[in-house]
C-alpha cells in the first residue's frame, strides 16, 4: 500500500502552460492534439453546477454562472445523468488557460499553491500518460448471505475503497467501514465463515447512509472528490445491484459518481481474450500473487486495485463501461451501456474563463423505454401494490401473485420494511408515485400553486406543506424538485409530487432556491457581560433570526461562579420563550475537579458536545495555558469539541494600558490594543496544544488573515482544526471605529476587533476555498445607551454587535453573487457544516426525507436593504446599516411551520426545542488510530540493562 501523501496542491488548480514549460515540466496537456477543439479553442471539462440530478426539461438554475475560483468548480459530470453524453467528453480532463487565483491579496501569504492537473514528473512511465482519469476509486462490497446464495434483501456489511493513482499506478490509501444491517441484523454462520466478518464488527458499525457520507468526506479530505476520477468494480454487482437497490429502498442519498463505473471484467477480457474467471483467478492469470483473504471486502478491493495497476502497466486505457440512467423516485432504473452521441455545439459560458458543453435533449422514446424495466432490472408489468387500500400502482417485474406473495426481491424488501416501520430517519419507507398519505392519482395541484400570503393564518398552523418547482440545494448537490412536509418532517423530495392533502399549503418556488434553514453556531442571547445584559433574549433574538432565514442557533452557556450546572439551569429558564430550535455550547471559565466532573454530566446527561475556553478577557473568563491544556485533555476523553476564543489575554491588557497612557480612550483604542498578531499568536498556541493532545480544535470568530493562516498551515499538515468566520469579518472593516460620532464608532466594538481593509477579502477567499469552514455571527447586541458606558474609556464599552438576522443575506450577496461560492457551498457554510461538526446531521442542515422541516426559500433576484428601523432585533443601531444586496429570504419554515412570509413574522413563543448534540462527531474519527500509531512509532519505553563494571 502506498502511504497517505500530504496535499501540496489545491483541488483542480490550473496554471498557464507557458509557466510550466519555464519550470521544466513536461507533458503539459496543451500540446495534446486530442484536447483541442475543431475550432482551435481549448474547452474545459464540465464546469457547470453539479446537481446530483438534472431536470430534463430545464436544467438551468437561477444565477447559474458562478465566477468561482477554479478549485471550487465541481467540473466532473456523471454519465448517469444523460445517456447520450459523449463518452470521450466525460472522461477527458481538459487544461484551461485560466487565471491564477490567489485567495490572500496584497501582502498576505498564499497558503494555497496551484499546480496544474496533468503536470507530471518526466520520470513517470509513459503508459500512465494515456489515462483519462486522475484516480481510480476501487470498491468491493460484502453483503449478508447464506448457503442459499442470495437471500433477499441482501444488505451491505462492509464498505471498502482503495485509491489508485493513474499517473503512478500506486495504491495510495484505503478506506474501510463496517455497516450495520437493519433488516437481517444477525449474520449467518455461512456469511461469517465466507467473509471473515464477525457479528461484533457489524454491531459496532455504522448505518449505510453514514458509511456513504464518511466515504464521501474521505474522498473530499484526500482531494479526490473534485478531480476527474472513476469508480472501479470487478463486476456490475456492487454498483448496479447492491448499492443501487439498497439506497433506493432505504431512501439513502447516493453520490452520483457511483452511477457510472468501470466493470473491470470488460478490460480484463479485452486484454486476456475473454477468459471467464472470478477475481482471484483473474489476478493469478495476470501473473500476480493473490494477497489476503478472498471474499474479504478490503482484500478483494486491494487485489482489484493491483489488477487495475497491472493493466495500466500493460498500456490499457480505461473508460467508463456502465452507468445508470437518472430518474425520479417513481420511475424504474435500468443499466445503460455506451450509446453513440450526436455532435453538440460548444457554447460560450458567461464566465469568460470557461466553456461548457450543453446536454443534448432526451429523445422522446427514452422515457417509454425506461418504464419497461423494474428496479431489479427485469421487464416491468404494471400491477397493484400488495396490501394497498387506494388502488396504487407500481412498476415491478411482476414476480408476485396473491398466493405466492411478492417474489421480486426489491419489492419484497419494500413491503417487509413498511410493516416494521423502523424509527431511524435514514431508513424511509418506499414511496411510489401515489403512496403519500391522501394522494390522488388523478388530481394534481396546478403548476403555479398559491402565493405566500393567500392562505391567511392557515399557513403557519398547517402541518402539511408542499413546495413546488424550486431548486432544492443541499451541500452535496442541487436539483429542481418538490418538497413535501408533514408534521414538522420532510417526507419526500423529488420532482412532480402529486396533490397530497386538501389542507396542505402549496408554495410556488419556481425560479428560486429551496435550502436548509441556516444554523448559527455562535450567539450570545440574554448574555450578562461587562455589567449589563445583551438586549436580545431567546424570543426576540430568535425571531430576528427567523426573519433572516436562520432556523437554529447554538448559544453559549456561561457558568455562574464557575459552576457549569448552575449556568445550565439558568439558561434553561432563558429559553422558555424560544421560537426556534437551539443547542448549547458550555464555556469553561475556571478549572478544578468540580468543573471536570460537571463536564462529564454536561456530555453524558445534558446533550452538550462542545466546550469553549477563553484565552482573553483576563480576570473574568480567561484560563491560563495549564488550565487550557487540562480542559482540552478532558474534552478529548469525552468526545467533546474544544473551542477557543484566541487572543493573547496578557498582551491585550498591556495594550489597553498603553492606549490609556497615550490618551487614546475612544473606540479606536479597542482596535489598537488588540492587534491581529495577538490573535494569530493565541490561535497558533491553541493549535499546537491541541496537536500535542491529538484532539480536534474549533477556533471561534477568526477575524484576521494572520489567524487564518495559522489554521491553513495546521490543516495543510493534516491537523483537524475548524475555523469559524463571522459575517462581520467578511463584510466590514475597522474604519467605523474611527468615526467621530461615538454612537456610530461604539457599535463596532467587539472582540476580536474588526480588522483593517484587506483582511475581509482574505477571509472571503479562505471561506471559498475551505480553509475556514462555516459562518457564525457572535450575535451579542447592545443598544447605544449600554455602549455609552465606555464613552470615556473604551475598556468599558460592552463588546458585541448584531448579525443573527443579517447573516444569510450578507453571505449570499458577498460570496455567491460575487461568484466566490456556489449555492451548494453556501448551504455548506451556513448550515450543513455546522450540523455535521456538532453531530446533528442529517436531522439538521439538509433537505432529505426524514430531516427536520427547517427550510428557506431564497429569491436570488430580489434585493434587500438593512436598517435599524426595519430590523427585528431590539437594538437601536445596526452594524450593517444601509447595506444593500441581492438574494433575499422570502419564506422561512421552522419545525414545519411557515414563520416568515411576505415580510410578516409569525414566531410562536415556546415553540423552540432544545436539540441534544451527541459526542464523538466526525472530527474524532481516526483519533484512536493516530494515538496507537504514535505509540507504536515511538519505540518506547526502551528496555535497558546496566552494564557490568
Amino acid at each position: 500500500m502506498g502511504l497517505e501523501q500530504s496535499e501540496t496542491m489545491g483541488k483542480g488548480h490550473e496554471a498557464f502552460p507557458e509557466c510550466l514549460e519555464n519550470k521544466g515540466h513536461t507533458n503539459v496537456s496543451r500540446h495534446s492534439p486530442e484536447l483541442n477543439h475543431a475550432n482551435g479553442t481549448n474547452h474545459g471539462s464540465f464546469v457547470g453546477e453539479h446537481d446530483g440530478a438534472v431536470n430534463r426539461t430545464n436544467s438551468a438554475v437561477p444565477n447559474e454562472c458562478f465566477h468561482r475560483p477554479m478549485q471550487q468548480q465541481n467540473y466532473f459530470f456523471c454519465s448517469a445523468f444523460h445517456p447520450n453524453l459523449p463518452m470521450e467528453m466525460q472522461n477527458q480532463s481538459r487544461v484551461i488557460k485560466s487565471h491564477f487565483y490567489t485567495p490572500n491579496h496584497g501582502h498576505y501569504i498564499n497558503w494555497f499553491p496551484c499546480v496544474p492537473f496533468q503536470m507530471q514528473p518526466s520520470n513517470y512511465p509513459h503508459e500512465f500518460y494515456l489515462q483519462d482519469f486522475q484516480y481510480f476509486v476501487v470498491i468491493d462490497f460484502e453483503a449478508t448471505c447464506d448457503k442459499e446464495k442470495n437471500p433477499h434483501p441482501q444488505e451491505i456489511i462492509e464498505f471498502p475503497s482503495v485509491l489508485v493513482n493513474s499517473r503512478t499506478g500506486q495504491l495510495e490509501d484505503c478506506f474501510q467501514m463496517y455497516v450495520r444491517p437493519t433488516h437481517n441484523q444477525l449474520l449467518s454462520d455461512f456469511c461469517k465463515e465466507l467473509t471473515g466478518i464477525q457479528q461484533s464488527q457489524v454491531d459496532k458499525g455504522v448505518l449505510l447512509s453514514e458509511a456513504i457520507l464518511m466515504h464521501d468526506k474521505w474522498l473530499e479530505d484526500k482531494g479526490i472528490k473534485h478531480t476527474n476520477f472513476a469508480v472501479v468494480t470487478w463486476s456490475n454487482w456492487d454498483c448496479r445491484v447492491m448499492l443501487e437497490s439498497e439506497c433506493r429502498f432505504k431512501k439513502i442519498w447516493k453520490p452520483p459518481y457511483f452511477n457510472r463505473w468501470i466493470n473491470l471484467k470488460v478490460p480484463f477480457n479485452e486484454v486476456f481474450g475473454g477468459v471467464k474467471c472470478n477475481l482471484k483467478e483473474a489476478v493469478q492469470l495476470a501473473g500476480l500473487t493473490w494477497e489476503g483473504r478472498a471474499h474479504c471486502g478490503l482484500d478483494d478491493a486491494k487485489n482489484t486495485a493491483r489488477l487495475v495497476s497491472h493493466l495500466m502497466h500493460r498500456g490499457f486505457k480505461f473508460s467508463i463501461t456502465n452507468s445508470l440512467l437518472w430518474q425520479s423516485a417513481d420511475h424504474p432504473c435500468k443499466m445503460q451501456q455506451r450509446v453513440p452521441a450526436p455532435e453538440c455545439e460548444v457554447h460560450k459560458w458567461k464566465n469568460p474563463f470557461f466553456t461548457v458543453v450543453p446536454l443534448p435533449p432526451v429523445q422522446g422514446n427514452l422515457i417509454k423505454e425506461q418504464s419497461l424495466y423494474c428496479f431489479c432490472g427485469m421487464k416491468s408489468i404494471k400491477r397493484m401494490l400488495p396490501g394497498s387500500k387506494n388502488g396504487s400502482f407500481f412498476f415491478g417485474c411482476g414476480n408476485w401473485t396473491a398466493t405466492r406473495g411478492a417474489l421480486c426481491p426489491y419489492f419484497k424488501w419494500a413491503i417487509s420494511e413498511s410493516a416494521n416501520k423502523p424509527p431511524c430517519f435514514a431508513v424511509i419507507l418506499f414511496l411510489s408515485t401515489s403512496c403519500l398519505s391522501g394522494i390522488s392519482a388523478t388530481n394534481e395541484f396546478c403548476e403555479a400553486g398559491i402565493g405566500y400570503g393567500e392562505s391567511g393564518s392557515r399557513m403557519s398552523s398547517s402541518s402539511k406543506i408542499l413546495i413546488k418547482g424550486g431548486t432544492v440545494v443541499n451541500a452535496h448537490h442541487q436539483v429542481v424538485a418538490d418538497v413535501y412536509i408533514e408534521d414538522g418532517i420532510i417526507v419526500a423530495v423529488r420532482p412532480n409530487i402529486r396533490q397530497v392533502d386538501v389542507d396542505a399549503v402549496v408554495l410556488d418556488a419556481a425560479g428560486k432556491f429551496v435550502m436548509p434553514g441556516g444554523i448559527d453556531p455562535h450567539t450570545h442571547l440574554g448574555f450578562e457581560f461587562m455589567g449589563t445584559k445583551s438586549v436580545d433574549d431567546f424570543s426576540t433574538g430568535q425571531a430576528a433570526a427567523l426573519a433572516g432565514g436562520t432556523t437554529m442557533n447554538i448559544d453559549f452557556i456561561i457558568p455562574i461562579d464557575g459552576s457549569l450546572s448552575a449556568g445550565y439551569k439558568a439558561y434553561e429558564e432563558k429559553t422558555k420563550d424560544s421560537v426556534m430550535d437551539y443547542g448549547f455550547h458550555v464555556a469553561v471559565t475556571k478549572w478544578d475537579e468540580d468543573v471536570s466532573r460537571e463536564m462529564d454530566i454536561m456530555v453524558k446527561e445534558k446533550g452538550i458536545n462542545s466546550f469553549k475556553f477563553f484565552m482573553a478577557h483576563k480576570g473574568v473568563l480567561m484560563l491560563d495555558d495549564e488550565q487550557l491544556l487540562e480542559g482540552i485533555k478532558k474534552c478529548k476523553s469525552l468526545g467533546a469539541l474544544a473551542m477557543v476564543h484566541a487572543e493573547n489575554g496578557d498582551a491585550v491588557v498591556e495594550g489597553q494600558k498603553r492606549m490609556i497612557e497615550l490618551g487614546i480612550t475612544g473606540p479606536e483604542g479597542h482596535d489598537l490594543s488588540r492587534p491581529a498578531l495577538l490573535e494569530a499568536e493565541a490561535t497558533g498556541r491553541a493549535i499546537r496544544l491541541a496537536s500535542f493532545v491529538n484532539t480536534p480544535l474549533y477556533v471561534v470568530h477568526v477575524m484576521s488573515s494572520d489567524a487564518m493562516e495559522e489554521i491553513a498551515k495546521a490543516r495543510q499538515s493534516g491537523q483537524k482544526v475548524v475555523g469559524e468566520v463571522l459575517v462581520s469579518g467578511l463584510v466590514l472593516n475597522n474604519s467605523g471605529l474611527w468615526d467621530p460620532d461615538f454612537t456610530i464608532a461604539a457599535k463596532y466594538v467587539m472582540s476580536p476587533p474588526i480588522r483593517a481593509a484587506g483582511h475581509d477579502k482574505a477571509l472571503q477567499a479562505a471561506l471559498s476555498t475551505g480553509v475556514l469552514q462555516l459562518v457564525g455571527t457572535d450575535h451579542c447586541g447592545f443598544n447605544s445607551t449600554q455602549k455609552a458606558f465606555g464613552i470615556d474609556d473604551f475598556r468599558k464599552i460592552p463588546n458585541g454587535l448584531n448579525g443573527i438576522e443579517e447573516r444569510m443575506h450578507l453571505v449570499w450577496h458577498t460570496m455567491v453573487e460575487s461568484g466566490q461560492m456556489s449555492p451548494t457551498d453556501y448551504v455548506r457554510a451556513t448550515s450543513t457544516e455546522c450540523a455535521k461538526i456538532f453531530n446533528i446531521y442529517p436531522r439538521k442542515g439538509a433537505i432529505l426525507a426524514g430531516s427536520d422541516a427547517d427550510l428557506i426559500i431564497l429569491n436570488p433576484n430580489s434585493s434587500f436593504k438593512i436598517t435599524a428601523k426595519s430590523h427585528h432585533t431590539k437594538s437601536d443601531t445596526n452594524a450593517f446599516e444601509g447595506m444593500t444586496g441581492k438574494g433575499k429570504v422570502e419564506v422561512t419554515i421552522a419545525g414545519g411551520r411557515i414563520v416568515w412570509a411576505n415580510g410578516e413574522l409569525r414566531a410562536v413563543p415556546g415553540s423552540g426545542k432544545f436539540i441534544k448534540m451527541p459526542p464523538f462527531g466526525y472530527l474524532f474519527r481516526g483519533i484512536d488510530k493516530a494515538d496507537a500509531n504514535y505509540l507504536s512509532a515511538s519505540r518506547a519505553p526502551v528496555k535497558r540493562f546496566t552494564s557490568s563494571a
